[in-house]
């Protein structure tokens, strides 16, 4: 293929239309921490189909973090992770993040009772979330961990990497999570970025 690497890669799949990319991560940018090359990040962020970013090798057993904001994509995600991998190579790490509403700013606007009131039902959600998949991957032969945290989405993602020892993070490429209306592609972006392990972004 000529022209540029990353616009030959999309373009070829978008003719043949496979499942899945699978791209390297070699770093071309100078932020400090930043783990992902400029083909990569063309290709997962304007890519027609789903995008895993290597960036180790996967060994059996695997430890495999799944995010969950209880959106599409990241159902589609979940239901990727029932296909493609075996429960019986696979440690499942659930995590799902309630966003950090209890800011400086936003409690200078309202008053700290009613930002509370606001993040009790997102707390259930997201528990609801975790239980909801828990069993779901439970009855599927998966071994499985759910956590809940809160604060920023994408840099709890990627802090709970080393933490469960995940060597895979799987998550929708678009979503919403509670009350803050963001687009999951800049959170996979940068969880693929900056995330130590490979990162699968899964497109419907």
């Amino acid at each position: 293929m000529k022209g540029h690497a990353a616009d030959s890669i999309i373009s070829y799949a978008e003719r043949s239309r496979p499942d899945l990319v699978v791209v390297g991560s070699r770093g071309m940018n100078d932020l400090p921490g930043y783990l992902l090359g400029s083909i990569s990040r063309t290709v997962l962020t304007h890519g027609p189909c789903s995008v895993l970013t290597v960036k180790s090798p996967l060994d059996a057993p695997v430890s495999v973090l799944l995010a969950l904001d209880g959106s599409k994509p990241s159902k589609f995600a979940a239901n990727r992770v029932k296909e493609w991998l075996s429960s019986e190579e696979v440690t499942l790490h659930l995590v799902s993040v309630v966003p950090d509403i209890l800011t400086d700013a936003s409690q200078k606007v309202f008053p700290k009772s009613r930002l509370k009131a606001l993040v009790a039902p997102l707390r259930q959600q997201a528990q609801e979330y975790l239980d909801q998949y828990r069993e779901l991957f439970l009855k599927e032969g998966f071994q499985v961990v759910g956590k809940r945290l809160q604060g920023n989405p994408r840099e709890k993602i990627v802090e709970s990497v080393p933490t469960c020892h995940a060597q895979l993070v799987v998550m929708g490429s678009k979503g919403l999570t509670g009350v803050e209306r963001f687009t999951m592609g800049s959170v996979s972006e940068w969880v693929s970025a900056y995330a130590p392990s490979s990162v699968l972004v899964v497109r419907h």
